[in-house]
This record gives C-alpha cells, structure tokens and sequence, in this order.
C-alpha cells in the first residue's frame, strides 16, 4: 500500500485519516447526503495565507454529526491572532456563520483552508440561503445626507 494518498490527490479524491474506525461518530458523513468540504475544495496554498475577512472551510471533525454538512464548514474570519500564517503566541482564530451569525473559536489547523470560487458557487446551489447572505449589501436609493 503504497503511493495511493498521492494517487488520491493527484485525481482529486478526498482522503480521511479515521482516528476510530469502530465509532460511526468519526467519519466523515455529511447530514444532508451532500459531499463534506476538504482540503481539495481550497484555493492551493490558501494555508499560507492571512484568513482575515475571509471565508473558510472548517474541518468536519469539529462538528458534531449532526451538523456535518457544507453549509456548517463555511465561516468567515472575523479576527483572532493566528489569522496569519506566521502567528507567534496563539493559533486562535474568531469565525462567523454567514447565514445565521454563530461564532465559534478555533485553531488554524481546525480549517481546511480558503475555499476556491467553484467550491462557492457549489455551496450557493446547494444551500440557497447562502446566496442572499453572500450578496453585497444593496445601496439605498438617494441622498443620505442633506
């Protein structure tokens, strides 16, 4: 057995590493019957990134399995001290939910990574309520101030 993680990455087929392959709790089973998010559904080199203000895709082994499902992978970075690669003293990342605004506080390496513009267009056909709140916000119509 040797060469079929590379095999796997090189045709873009996700690969798990199950801690206890005896609980159905760890494995990675979306809620809904739609695809779990990885690492293959990032932009390429997204870990060595800032994650600021962006959106991200959380590992599904922080989710209870219940809500393992893409709509609950994808947060926004609000702030937090390991939003840079280069991080010295906490990993701490702030995550808010874009539909319902939950947050959450976890660890760089709890994300997968940024997600690449087709996994997005993916989450916004499957889950329609991403794509109002993913919408920029309308301009009021006329003057603001007099």
């Amino acid at each position: 057995m040797q060469g079929e993680v590379e095999f796997a990455y090189d045709h873009k087929i996700p690969t798990f590493y199950i801690t206890h392959p005896h609980d159905p709790a760890y494995y990675p089973i979306s809620a809904d019957e739609n695809r779990l998010l990885t690492s293959l559904d990032c932009t390429p080199e997204s870990r060595q990134e800032s994650y600021e203000g962006q959106f991200v895709v959380l590992r599904h082994e922080h989710l209870k399995p219940e809500y393992r499902t893409p709509r609950n992978q994808i947060w926004t970075v609000t702030h937090g001290p390991g939003c840079r690669p280069d991080y010295v003293h906490s990993d701490t990342i702030h995550l808010t939910h874009p539909v319902d605004g939950d947050r959450m506080v976890v660890g760089r390496g709890d994300v997968w990574g940024v997600p690449a513009p087709e996994t997005m267009d993916c989450i916004r056909q499957a889950y329609p309520e991403f794509d109002a709140a993913l919408q920029p916000a309308a301009e009021p119509e006329g003057e603001l101030c007099r």
